[in-house]
């Protein structure tokens, strides 16, 4: 069997834990510390990772926490709030936003209308959470309740002349900054870039099911880092089942 045809982390195993960290990636990572030095040489390179699959990994992460951080405080949509002058709060945006559905945000759904558990479900969160929330926009005048098209029995949402304006400039403002951003980057750029972050938004979803015998080697790996955990005297309960 050829090299090209091993996987990468079966192959790299034999000659891994010599390779310096970082070593493939050295335009990218000026300094790695100490403690993830020993993760990527003690614990990554004897589970048989490249360096430079790790070396990728550490940074990814890190990058990742940092837009996590900044996505928790929700910084463009408090910052569009503030620039548009807005009374508004940004769970009421939320809602707002859900009622409109962009179809790029929360896919193309087949079920036209809006109803709380629609809310609920786009916002994830507790439908009677969601109920709160849509009165509390109903009272604001954002939203208004009509009587479904298909079920007369049933009520909808819709938003208002003055929600829906809302929902616009937000949006537009959002995508304007976004535009502005990126227009410094070249074609052939984006066409990299976007279907490879929309690959890597999957991952936790394709884990660890990403490449044939991943979910064997995971568990063996796991039940080592279990068995540390426990000889350190660390409480451990039975890992729960995945789908």
């Amino acid at each position: 069997m050829s090299s090209e045809t091993i996987p990468r982390r079966a192959r790299c195993a034999a000659d891994c834990h010599d390779r310096p960290a970082g070593a493939a990636s050295t335009e990218r990572t000026t300094a790695i510390p100490s403690r993830d030095r020993t993760l990527l040489n003690d614990k990554l390179a004897r589970a048989g990772i490249a360096a430079d699959i790790a070396d990728a990994a550490l940074e990814l992460d890190a990058i990742l926490q940092a837009w996590r951080r900044k996505v928790d405080k929700r910084e463009l949509g408090r910052r569009a709030i503030a620039e548009l002058g807005l009374a508004i709060e940004m769970p009421m945006l939320d809602v707002l936003i859900s009622i409109w559905a962009p179809s790029n945000e929360f896919g193309r759904s087949e079920q036209a209308e809006t109803t709380v558990g629609s809310v609920a479900e786009r916002l994830g969160i507790d439908p009677s959470r969601a109920s709160r929330m849509v009165s509390a926009a109903i009272e604001a005048g954002y939203v208004k309740r009509d009587v479904s098209q298909v079920d007369a029995r049933r009520a909808v949402l819709k938003l208002s002349d003055t929600g829906t304006a809302i929902v616009e400039a937000v949006r537009t403002y959002k995508f304007l900054l976004l535009c502005d951003f990126l227009n410094g980057w070249s074609a052939e750029e984006l066409a990299l870039f976007v279907p490879l972050l929309a690959r890597f938004s999957s991952w936790s979803d394709a884990s660890p099911r990403a490449t044939p015998g991943s979910a064997e080697w995971l568990g063996l790996e796991t039940d080592k880092l279990i068995g540390r955990l426990r000889d350190v005297g660390v409480t451990v309960r039975e890992p729960a089942a995945l789908d």
